[in-house]
């Protein structure tokens, strides 16, 4: 009988996840205020032009990759700062019905409001902001959360809004469609970096219908962008509003 092969003990028995920004991984539970949490949602759109979505979250992690970089990276971080950045993986979705796939969501969201920290939802439909809404009002120290979608409403109109937090929608479609306008693309991530960064609570990046194949990268490398842009904006959401 043979021996069984040599372990190689310098060779590593597993690959680290990928994650967003190569971002540190972590836990709902371990979540504390000043934390900027990125969290998938394995979700699709109810409509036509929305399946894929559940995949948006896994290749933005995949683009995040050394191997497979897209240039987006994780906002620096600063000794002045003091939270961290996370990747929390995927919210929960099951079970599937969607009475009880809501409810779940909306344990889900508040907790992420109890915990103090700010966070973005990367994947699935457009419509979370009802769920958010009134995650808010359940959570520990509730206090009103108002929607805003970009493209659409703009830093002027989240300033001219009562002093509430803001759920911010960010809508990729638009900016995707081969008909939209060459610069559709940076000004959107403009309008990102203009939100008055101290009443952004929470945000939901949505509207990329991944591929599977590498005919996505482009868009993919975009969804990135947008999305080291969200951390960024929540990343200085400490400093006072003027």
């Amino acid at each position: 009988m043979s021996a069984p092969p040599a372990i190689d003990g310098a060779a590593p028995a597993l690959r680290a996840p990928a994650s967003f920004l190569g971002l540190p991984t972590g836990d709902l539970e371990d979540l504390r205020p000043g934390d900027i949490a990125l969290v998938g949602l394995f979700l699709d759109h109810g409509d036509n032009r929305g399946f894929g979505a559940r995949f948006a979250a896994r290749q933005i992690r995949y683009a995040s990759r050394p191997a497979f970089g897209m240039g987006a990276r994780a906002p620096e971080v600063t000794g002045r700062h003091r939270g961290r950045l996370l990747d929390l993986g995927d919210l929960n979705v099951f079970p599937l019905e969607p009475p009880r796939q809501r409810e779940a969501l909306l344990r889900q969201f508040t907790a992420l409001l109890s915990s103090g920290a700010r966070f973005v939802v990367v994947g699935g439909s457009a419509d979370l902001d009802g769920i958010a809404i009134e995650a808010a009002r359940h959570a520990d120290g509730a206090r009103d959360l108002r929607p805003l979608t970009l493209p659409g409403a703009g830093a002027a109109d989240a300033r001219a809004t009562a002093q509430a937090d803001l759920f911010v929608t960010v809508d990729l479609a638009p900016a995707l469609d081969p008909a939209a306008g060459r610069g559709a693309r940076s000004r959107l991530i403009e309008a990102v970096g203009a939100l008055p960064a101290c009443r952004v609570r929470a945000a939901h990046l949505t509207g990329l219908a991944a591929e599977l194949d590498v005919s996505a990268r482009a868009e993919t490398a975009f969804a990135s962008r947008v999305l080291e842009a969200l951390a960024g904006l929540l990343w200085r959401a400490e400093a006072p509003c003027r």
